[in-house]
């Protein structure tokens, strides 16, 4: 239980520059794990880390009042991204949370800066935001194909053709990879050759958040993509995707990381622009290795994927995030219907005068 707001917390000791909050080690422990993802470490702690400089304007700064996270949202998060400020949102809920279940949460108490929160903020603003899943994927996977088949096209320097075809071989294998798998992008990275048996593989495993594995399918978009992509090597690196920079080693080139593949996914889409220059629609979506995720997810829920499925597939922590997919396939299943049996509203007013005993004679002057 939170204390009362006249309790005043103790003066937390001087860490240095942009230091973690009282408990933000143990909390980071109790939510990441010591073994948990490096990468989502990161991002809790850099959360926790803003909200704790945030809190250092107040005289008592781990001492909260009922607006706490209100201000923090409204002044501290103005100047962030939608994505990014859900992100620290989400961590210092859950910092709180903890240090509530601590009986360390000093003022007001979580529950009491919630409902603050939503007074000020609105509900529709705290909603969760995903980006969409867009058909634009598959335009993506299209333009590495195509750029595969003319890569080195008229080049005559021969490492330079030959450098050319790696990276649109790579870059093509990968977005069907990611359209084929749903995995993140740090995922995609960490695949080795054996673990796809050199593009042969219908399901790999892939080792997620945590370092937990877990199967994912191949499907032969994605097969024939990888092999052709091996095929063309002649390195004896083991990842799966490598850089081909003229600096790169041709013995055992670095293997891809995840801001690789993003940088991948990244020139496909600018090559996918200028393909539809006309199409201004097109320029106005935010295209990243994740939304080939959604797109995989809401496939799966279209065509009927359970809920379990969808979240052991995709590799969710939480079954609400699967649920999401399910709900929006439903919307879309339910409108769909809804249309379906919806009159034209020609028909619609004709039948309404037949019902009410109207006829041509009836209608409005200069109809």
């Amino acid at each position: 239980m939170a204390k009362r707001q006249t309790t005043k917390a103790p003066h937390p000791p001087a860490l240095g520059t942009r230091p973690l909050p009282p408990q933000g080690e143990a909390f980071l422990d109790a939510q990441v794990g010591v073994d948990g993802s490096p990468n989502t470490r990161i991002a809790y702690t850099t959360a926790l880390r803003a909200f704790w400089e945030f809190r250092q304007s107040e005289d008592e700064p781990a001492t909260y009042a009922p607006d706490a996270l209100s201000r923090f949202v409204l002044d501290g998060l103005s100047k962030k991204s939608p994505d990014t400020r859900q992100l620290y949102l989400s961590v210092t809920r859950k910092y709180l949370e903890f240090l509530e279940a601590l009986e360390e949460l000093y003022g007001a108490s979580v529950a009491q800066m919630e409902r603050h929160l939503k007074a000020a903020v609105g509900k529709k603003k705290l909603a969760r935001r995903r980006r969409s899943a867009t058909p634009a994927v598959y335009l993506v996977a299209e333009t590495g194909e195509l750029l595969a088949r003319s890569a080195g096209a008229g080049v005559t320097d021969e490492a330079r053709r030959q450098q050319e075809r790696l990276i649109a071989f790579r870059d093509a294998a990968i977005v069907q990879v990611l359209l084929s798998t749903g995995a993140r992008a740090s995922e995609v990275a960490g695949l080795a050759r054996g673990d796809v048996d050199h593009g042969r593989a219908d399901v790999v495993q892939v080792r997620g958040k945590g370092r937990k594995k877990r199967a994912v399918l191949l499907d032969e978009n994605a097969q024939a993509a990888i092999q052709r992509y091996l095929r063309a090597r002649s390195d004896r690196g083991s990842a799966l995707f490598v850089g081909h920079s003229p600096k790169s080693s041709t013995e055992r080139p670095e293997a891809l990381d995840g801001r690789g593949v993003w940088r991948a996914v990244a020139r496909l889409w600018k090559a996918t622009l200028e393909r539809f220059p006309e199409q201004t629609e097109l320029k106005t979506i935010e295209l990243s290795p994740h939304i080939f995720r959604h797109a995989r997810g809401d496939g799966l829920a279209k065509e009927g994927a359970s809920v379990h499925a969808i979240r052991q597939y995709l590799g969710h922590s939480s079954i609400a995030t699967s649920q999401i997919y399910i709900d929006e396939a439903g919307d879309e299943r339910v409108m769909e219907e809804v249309a379906s049996f919806t009159l034209p509203r020609s028909e619609a007013t004709e039948q309404a005068r037949r019902r009410l005993n109207l006829n041509q004679s009836d209608l409005p002057a200069g109809r």
